[in-house]
């Protein structure tokens, strides 16, 4: 069965480090290794946060917020790593975790979803293809392209709404989702929100860096000839402040740039979750933590009435890489694993402070969560 070590070695050996090649290698964003996790499971996972596959043509339409060509390219090469990985080992479960196409940025807006579809499967063939085929793609739905689950393209993966993994011979349970289930803004119609994405987008260039930015309200656009962003100087503004140059995988400690998570009074904590249909609870953490409390207070409220033990969620949406550890309100250790995303860009540490396009991903075997990007290519 397929080992992290093993997972890494396919990936350093697809993204090598290279001062004669254009920037490439794997770096490592964040890495919990906990038994308190008590996931026993040897089954490897691999995790590709938000792609937001378009047509070409509604890529130039939609810089930065869709996938890019570079990233669709680095996105094709690692799903050939995962193909040969599963011919060695059956057992590894890729899992896209929502927001694979954008059908809010296709076409025009209100067009047919069939349609939508169809021209991005025909545009993007060549990655569709390689991730559903040698990678064996499992696809969840996320908020920019929820119409799969009812429609989903032919000889396509299913689309789910949310995935508890199966956990083995483990204690604890782990639940995949895309994420959005968390955030409050996920209350207005999908019109408005199509709307404003695409207005956001085309009517003030360029967009922010990252939904946690966008979400700043004292965030103001620039124009649109402006250089690219300059180094931050808030360290949470970088995935990994300290990562060095010299030393782009620190694996020699079993926590690796894991956030902490700090308590906060939830003024809204007896209404009930977004899953549960009714009132939305509006987040009340910080940057690095966003969506923490909502989603460890829904973890104690499905073990506590569902038979499970949720101690983990994985999920993407926010396009900003992290490990937050914590707890449950009732006390029990919970980790959340938000896997970052492949469209926009980041600034990756103190020293490699880019920015660069975001090609992120997770890998879970058993109680060892990590965080990779993979490639360093600069937004010019």
């Amino acid at each position: 069965m397929l080992t992290h070590d093993d997972i890494l070695a396919a990936l350093e050996q697809e993204f090598p480090r290279s001062a004669q090649q254009p920037p490439d290698g794997v770096f490592l964003v964040a890495r919990l290794r906990e038994p308190g996790l008590a996931m026993s499971d040897t089954t490897p996972y691999v995790f590709i946060p938000d792609i937001h596959l378009v047509p070409e043509v509604d890529a130039e339409r939609f810089p930065w917020v869709t996938a890019r060509d570079g990233q669709v390219d680095a996105l094709e090469r690692l799903a050939r790593v995962l193909g040969r990985l599963r011919a060695s080992d059956p057992t590894l479960r890729v899992w896209q975790l929502g927001d694979c196409l954008d059908l809010w940025r296709t076409g025009e807006v209100g067009g047919a979803v069939a349609d939508d579809v169809d021209a991005t499967v025909e545009d993007r063939h060549e990655v569709i293809d390689a991730l559903c085929n040698d990678a064996g793609m499992l696809l969840l739905a996320g908020n920019h392209d929820q119409e799969l689950l009812d429609f989903r393209w032919a000889g396509g993966p299913q689309a789910l709404n949310t995935v508890i993994l199966n956990r083995g011979t483990s204690a604890a349970d782990t639940v995949l989702a895309h994420g959005h289930q968390f955030d409050p803004i996920e209350s207005l119609s999908r019109s408005f929100k199509e709307f404003f994405a695409r207005g956001a987008t085309e009517r003030v260039p360029p967009t922010p860096r990252s939904m946690l930015e966008a979400t700043n309200p004292h965030w103001k656009p620039e124009a649109p000839d402006a250089p690219p962003p300059k180094r931050p100087g808030d360290r949470n503004s970088f995935l990994y402040y300290d990562l060095r140059r010299a030393n782009p995988l620190p694996l020699n400690k079993v926590q690796v740039n894991v956030v902490p998570y700090t308590p906060v009074q939830d003024p809204a904590r007896a209404f009930i979750d977004s899953f549960g249909g009714a009132a939305r609870k509006p987040t009340v953490d910080g940057p690095r933590q966003t969506f923490f409390t909502d989603i460890a207070w829904y973890a104690q409220q499905i073990s506590h009435t569902g038979g499970k033990d949720v101690r983990l969620v994985v999920i993407g949406h926010t396009h900003h890489a992290r490990i937050v550890r914590g707890t449950r309100p009732d006390g029990t250790l919970f980790v959340l694993m938000d896997c970052g995303a492949w469209v926009d860009t980041s600034f990756l540490s103190n020293e490699l402070d880019g920015p660069m396009a975001n090609g992120q991903i997770g890998v879970k075997v058993g109680d060892d969560l990590r965080i990779y990007q993979l490639g360093y290519t600069l937004r010019t």
